[in-house]
Formats: structure tokens, sequence, C-alpha cells
């Protein structure tokens, strides 16, 4: 795991995913992609003060697949720190 948003599976099973993201973009957009595959995203529609978006999903991984966060578009805001987190937990 690191700090970019960005996982890479070390042991084959099945994952529950979890990611928000603070932002202060108009309809700023977050996707979760396994590999190249848009797996889930969360959306904000709305003015351009912080508000957060979040998206969970359980996925099946083997080892090597890589998982990561990004924005839809460059250059949207992301509030990061403490306000902007990814949870990965093997439950299977």
């Amino acid at each position: 795991m690191t700090s970019r948003g960005q996982f890479t599976c070390e042991k084959a099973g099945y994952y529950l995913v979890s990611f928000f993201v603070s932002s202060k973009s108009l309809k700023a957009e977050a996707i979760l992609y396994k590999n190249s595959s848009k797996l889930a995203r969360a959306i904000k529609s709305g003015d351009d003060t912080y508000e957060s978006h979040a998206a969970m999903t359980i996925s099946q991984l083997n080892v090597g697949d890589i998982l990561a966060v990004k924005a839809y578009k460059n250059g949207m805001n992301v509030y990061n720190t403490y306000d902007s987190g990814f949870t990965i937990l093997r439950i299977y």
C-alpha cells in the first residue's frame, strides 16, 4: 500500500474495498480501477464547497492485481491527509 491510492495484491482472495474522497471541485468523480477496468465510482455533484463522496465493493483479486483510486479528470481538487481514504480488507 502506498500513499498514492494504489494497492498491489500479494495474496489471492476476496477483498472488501472502500474509498472516500473529499473534494471542492464541481462534479468531482473518483474511480476505483482493478488493473485497467472500472470497479466503482464516487461522484460529487453540487457546489464548490468541500464535500466527501464514497464507494464500496467486494472484489476477487489475484496476486499481482492492482487496485487504484484515480480522479476522473485532471485538475480535480482533492483534500487529503485524513479527509480522503482508501481501505482494503481481505475477507476470504
